[in-house]
């Protein structure tokens, strides 16, 4: 599993994030699995910051120039990977509202659809009703036409106020 490192690297962190977000999607990872390493890493890190704050303390106490400075590198180093951590550790976060997001946004697709589907059926109902009755009249009455083309000219003009080209169309796969 790849970890999302905060870089001046954009690439290299937007490609982290989309091969962590498609591994989240196909459910390859877990948001737990994806935030655990960053959360233990920082557990660590925020002791070691104790750690060396204590010593900071002590090299103040002692009058230690050296050890301070050196203490205060490894401080600020330190500071930035939490920074970093805390980071990464919230982006993970960020994927499970992402997906939450996602997850509503396709009920709402699916409603949309079913509403919109629902109007269709609605609308054509009168030409899907035609239509079958066309073709329940063309069934009967089968013998009497020559050919589809006779049958939907006919058809046409005297059964259903529809145009030649359409009743043709319906017929076509009778």
């Amino acid at each position: 599993m790849s970890h999302i490192t905060n870089t001046k690297d954009n690439n290299e962190v937007n490609l982290c994030e989309i091969i962590n977000y498609h591994q989240l999607k196909k459910g390859i990872v877990t948001i737990d699995e994806l935030t655990k390493i960053p959360n233990e890493l920082l557990n660590q890190v925020r002791e070691y910051i104790a750690f060396h704050e204590d010593k900071l303390g002590q090299a103040i106490k002692n009058k230690d120039e050296s050890e301070e400075l050196d203490t205060l590198r490894t401080l600020k180093h330190l500071n930035k990977l939490e920074s970093d951590l805390r980071f990464n550790s919230e982006r993970g976060r960020a994927y499970k509202d992402l997906l939450e997001y996602e997850d509503k946004f396709e009920q709402i697709k699916t409603k949309d659809k079913d509403r919109s589907k629902k109007g269709n059926d609605i609308r054509h109902e009168e030409n899907r009703s035609m239509k079958a009755d066309t073709i329940k009249e063309y069934l009967q009455r089968r013998e009497t036409f020559k050919s589809k083309d006779e049958a939907a000219a006919e058809l046409a003009g005297t059964y259903v106020n529809q145009s030649f080209a359409t009743v043709r169309k319906w017929l076509k796969n009778v």
